[in-house]
């Protein structure tokens, strides 16, 4: 998957789950109004910030594996972390495991319940977090659809796995080879899929959660 690939998700991912919060009523519940911390004549709706944050975290989360390849958009920033990763770990390892993102979600856990801090950083905190977290998930998900697949369970199976999006028919001589298709970012009918597959989902839970 290309960068702008992985930003879609990362979008696609946030919208869901901005969804799912104003349904449950967690958009209500961890509202910011900023009229109770700074004396400013207009003060924006109480889900502004909270929606920002989400979906600036999940941007940018949502690309945030790849730094493990050193001509990656993230790697390219951050070159000495990128070229240490790639060298000791190779392109989608441990940036890619499921288990490294429940690590990550452990230490957020706990520096959100048991770290003290004012009410708005709490609130803050909670959907960068939230963003964060969904983005990174939407890489990992969207790399089982290329050939290279990911681990996903390691550290108990590293074989990687990788799910096949269709067939592929190419004749060789006289004769037809059918073979697997996986999804290429590069690729511009795959991009095409890609943002078929990424709208369907928006609306299917839209549909879901009583929005259309």
């Amino acid at each position: 998957m290309n960068y702008q690939c992985h930003r879609l998700g990362g979008i696609t991912a946030a919208t869901i789950t901005t969804m799912y919060a104003y349904q449950t009523g967690m958009l209500d519940k961890y509202s910011l109004c900023l009229d109770k911390y700074v004396d400013i004549p207009i003060h924006p709706h109480p889900y502004t910030i909270p929606l920002i944050l989400l979906f600036t975290a999940s941007l940018y989360a949502s690309t945030l594996p790849d730094i493990d390849h050193p001509i990656s958009v993230p790697g390219r920033k951050h070159r000495g972390l990128s070229e240490y990763l790639n060298s000791h770990f190779g392109h989608r390892g441990i940036t890619h495991y499921p288990i490294t993102l429940l690590f990550i979600g452990l230490v957020m856990g706990f520096i959100w319940h048991y770290v003290p801090m004012s009410d708005w950083l709490h609130v803050g905190l909670l959907w960068i977090f939230i963003g964060f977290l969904v983005g990174y998930l939407s890489h990992i998900l969207l790399d089982i659809f290329n050939s290279a697949g990911i681990a996903l369970f390691y550290p108990f199976w590293k074989r990687r796995v990788k799910i096949p999006t269709g067939l592929r028919v190419t004749k060789k001589r006289k004769s037809w080879i059918v073979s697997l298709r996986y999804l290429k970012g590069s690729d511009v009918f795959d991009n095409f899929i890609i943002v078929c597959i990424m709208v369907g989902i928006v609306l299917l839970c839209a549909y879901q959660f009583g929005f259309l």
